[in-house]
């Protein structure tokens, strides 16, 4: 014969239950927003680096000559996931980072997009100069933002998981 649940018991677990999913519906939103913030600001540095070049072109007298990037050193752990690349006419690759592919970026040439090259995913900005005559396209892997998503979510998660434990032992200790 099944002994009934006590008073205590159902309260312990329906509080413990609560707040579990308390943490896991604010664990989650965090999560959310601190993905669509960190997307906001790496989209804001794409679309800088892009008028960073675009201004550097301007400044450029004639033609555009073909910088050595083989040799650039990677200042950071990331720079080799970043990747530029200078367009005639959006036809003719002029200048390129060591990254970046020898096809376009993205086929959409204005604004922000999402595209697959050579089995890579990025996140691409693009834009024209002032004269329309060279389309420049910044972008970065997609995995760089996922692996900054996820270090965030754990470094979240971490306190959340040691600190349920105390918690549950106080809503113990508060039940009895």
């Amino acid at each position: 014969m099944a002994r009934p649940s006590s008073i205590k018991r159902r309260l312990l677990l329906g509080l413990l239950a609560a707040t579990v999913l308390a943490w896991g519906v604010a664990l989650f939103m965090s999560y959310r927003d601190t993905r669509h913030e960190l997307n906001e600001l790496l989209d804001a540095y794409l679309a800088q680096s892009t008028s960073l070049l675009i201004a550097q072109l301007g400044q450029e007298s004639g033609e555009i000559d073909e910088i050595d990037t083989e040799h650039v050193p990677a200042l950071h752990r990331y720079s080799r996931k970043v990747a530029f690349q200078v367009w005639e006419g959006g036809e003719q690759l002029r200048l390129h980072s060591v990254a970046a592919p020898n096809t376009r970026l993205s086929n959409q040439l204005e604004g922000y997009s999402d595209a697959t090259v050579a089995g890579e995913s990025w996140r691409v900005f693009g834009a024209w100069d002032a004269e329309h005559r060279y389309l420049v396209q910044v972008g970065e892997r997609r995995e760089v933002r996922d692996k900054l998503a996820r270090e965030i979510a754990e470094n979240l998660l971490r306190p959340l998981l040691l600190s349920l434990p105390v918690l549950g032992l106080i809503i113990w200790l508060g039940v009895s």
